[in-house]
């Protein structure tokens, strides 16, 4: 589910006011905060969710790890949902610390787009090959200038997954499983 609006009112006029005697979701998360609201009026929001026996868990996505802390201060949360892929590791990152902060919490890690948005599939050599209007054109690590440096670590990978007998792929997905029990992929 994704919250029109952070907002106690956008909230639940989400859940709340959707026409449905009783629905009922495995996880609700709010992404990418605003800044206008804050994080625990958030989660107190949603956590109303889950004392109507609507939703089961609650997630965020896009957080600090400083945002994390303060929202398990209001209630439990299940997962977080972040970018994280051999492009994109900041999560482990020891100045960021959200990996850490996550395992510490008993948080589960939601990996979303662990095949670098398309990079790791090996249909992308240049940013021409994205169709006239797609986002990646205009987002810097598919420039020009960046495309053929990110292509040297697909070739990387893409050998190692031949020596394994896989596809650079499956072999992303593989290391992200064996970085714990507590990382999900998710592609698509």
């Amino acid at each position: 589910m994704v919250l029109v609006s952070q907002s106690n009112e956008g909230i639940f006029d989400c859940v709340f006011l959707n026409g449905a005697e009783r629905i009922l979701m495995e996880e609700m998360s709010s992404h990418r905060f605003d800044g206008k609201v804050p994080v625990e009026t958030v989660v107190s929001t949603m956590a109303e969710a889950v004392k109507a026996g609507k939703v089961k868990y609650l997630g965020l996505s896009e957080c600090s790890a400083e945002t994390l802390r303060r929202a398990c201060q209001v209630h439990p949360i299940a997962a977080v949902q972040i970018e994280y892929s051999p492009f994109t590791m900041d999560i482990e990152d020891p100045k960021i610390a959200l990996l850490k902060t996550c395992r510490e919490l008993g948080v589960a890690t939601v990996a979303y787009s662990p095949l670098g948005r398309g990079m790791l599939t090996g249909q992308y050599k240049s940013n021409k090959d994205f169709e006239e209007g797609d986002w990646r054109r205009t987002a810097p690590r598919f420039s020009d200038e960046n495309f053929a440096k990110n292509l040297q670590l697909v070739d990387k990978l893409t050998d190692i997954a031949k020596k394994k007998g896989c596809t650079t792929g499956q072999l992303t997905l593989a290391w992200l499983i064996c970085q714990g029990d507590d990382i999900f992929p998710i592609p698509g």
